[in-house]
């Protein structure tokens, strides 16, 4: 008498690596990279991936969750005897993607021009552009003033926020 078994495939976890990300304005990176274990499969065999991990869209400085994507398992091509149905693929989710804030240092911050003293405090708004982009105020950055009353040298500061961090002095 036969008696049917089933025969299980192995499965193979994915986990992105951790610490992956990139500074505000930057290009993504090629690919997002992962660890895949177990390693060791069948002898004979080594795992072909097909695809990509992808991230939760979004430009913003923040995290963003790391998925599967188009990420699965293929066959082995010529001396390579891998069968993706022997396997199965399991994604380990819980590692982000980070977008850093950019430093206000890279900004440039428009020249001002001398103004004449006139008893109150003078608080001039230079453009500010993270390249060819004008920047806002009150939304990428605030600006704070020191000796600006007296005749003298003042300064304004301009300081990071949302997708900028750190400060600048013009």
């Amino acid at each position: 008498q036969d008696k049917a078994f089933t025969i299980s495939p192995i499965t193979i976890t994915v986990t992105p690596d951790a610490g992956q990300g990139k500074i505000y304005g930057e290009a993504d990176p090629a690919s997002l990279t992962y660890t895949a274990t177990p390693a060791a499969v069948v002898a004979g065999e080594t795992p072909v991936y097909t695809g990509a991990l992808a991230r939760v869209a979004g430009g913003n400085a923040g995290t963003y969750a790391i998925n599967q994507g188009g990420l699965h398992l293929a066959d082995g091509a010529e001396g390579n005897t891998f069968k993706a149905a022997n396997y199965s693929l399991s994604f380990s989710a819980g590692v982000d993607f980070t977008i850093n804030a950019k430093n206000a240092s890279t900004l440039t911050v428009a020249d001002i021009a001398p103004l004449a003293y006139n008893g109150a405090a003078q608080t001039p708004e230079p453009e500010v552009k993270d390249g060819d982009t004008v920047l806002t105020k009150d939304t990428d950055y605030t600006l704070s003033y020191a000796n600006n009353t007296n005749a003298g040298t003042a300064t304004v500061t301009v300081t990071g926020i949302g997708n900028y961090t750190g400060t600048q002095n013009k």
